[in-house]
This record gives C-alpha cells, structure tokens and sequence, in this order.
C-alpha cells in the first residue's frame, strides 16, 4: 500500500459522498430506517466525528516524525500494516460481519445533522487529510504511531490507521447505499 493508493481511495469516498448527498433530497437524507438506527445524514456527520477527532493526532505525528527524521527505508513508500492494524482494517471494511458499539464522542446528535452542512464539513475533512498524506509521503509509515482518540490502548502505524479512516469511511457509505434500497425508503419529489 502506497500513499497514491490511498489517496486514491479517499478520492473515490468523496465522490462516493457527493453522489449521495446530490442524488437524495433532504428528507431522504434525514430518514431514519427505524428509530435507534442513523439516517444517511448522520452517518456522514459520525465520520466528520470520527475523522475530524483524528486529523489533529495524525498532522501532529507526521510533524513529529519529520521532526525525528523517520523517512522510509530507502525511500520505499510502499507497505504493508502490522497483523493488529489488519485486524481493525477488516473489521471494518464492508460489508461488515458484526456491529461494534459507537464510542460516545464519535456519536451524531439528529437535531445538530443538516445533510448539506454535514457533507461541506465532510469535504473540509477530507480535504485536510489529503494534504495529510501529500505531507507524510516518503515517511516511515510503519514506523511512525498514532495512539487512537477513542482509546489511549490502541495505537497503529500512520500507514494503519489511514487505510483504518478509509476502510471506516467505505463501511458508512455502504450503510448509507444501503438505507437508499430499502422497500420503505422515501421517494424524491
């Protein structure tokens, strides 16, 4: 896995994104499936939770690291992530085996969830960690340890938790693809 690669795959979770949110009016975007379950809304609002908690801890380790000087062993970009990352990473790629319980601070709130500011705040995002990765090319990426925000037990290599982001990103929108066929799902005006 390369940086190219993931940005790559990054680049087709926002287009991904953006066909939801052009392609279904605010009350489908807003409709729940059943009353404990998200609507399409909150799932892009839970990864600007999630991701916009992790953008702090990943620039401030890729400046440490470039600070440290930790490049990649003869310039290799390419890598592969230790077994526990992988572990993580297929937990959460779709379609998704079992569901795991949301740590409160990645929670969305429905009344604070308008489908078209969620998804600016979506792009923002992802914008930001674009330029991230742009900026940790060429660093170890195995090397380099990110400490999860949601728990300080967890820590995975940079490489790791960027395919984590991603692999978490793809598990929402498939939910959110999901939501759109069912029987009961609104129809468009």
């Amino acid at each position: 896995m390369t940086i190219a690669t993931l940005r790559e795959q990054f680049a087709a979770i926002r287009e991904d994104a953006a066909g939801m949110i052009c392609d279904h009016s605010k009350e489908q975007l807003t409709w729940r499936p059943a009353p404990e379950a998200w609507s399409m809304a909150e799932q892009i609002a839970h990864l600007n939770s999630l991701n916009g908690q992790d953008l702090p801890v990943l620039f401030q380790a890729i400046a440490q690291a470039k600070r440290d000087g930790k490049k990649a062993a003869g310039g290799q970009s390419d890598f592969t992530w230790p077994w526990l990352d992988r572990m993580f990473i297929r937990m959460m790629e779709p379609p998704y085996r079992m569901r795991l319980k949301t740590p409160k601070q990645y929670t969305p709130k429905a009344s604070d969830t308008d489908p078209h500011e969620a998804y600016v705040e979506f792009e923002r995002i992802h914008n930001d960690l674009d330029f991230l990765m742009q900026d940790a090319a060429g660093l170890d990426l195995l090397g380099v340890r990110i400490v999860s925000p949601a728990s300080k037990w967890v820590k995975m290599s940079l490489g790791g938790r960027l395919a984590l982001l991603a692999a978490h990103d793809r598990r929402h929108l498939w939910a959110m693809h999901k939501i759109a066929r069912l029987p009961s799902f609104p129809k468009k005006d």
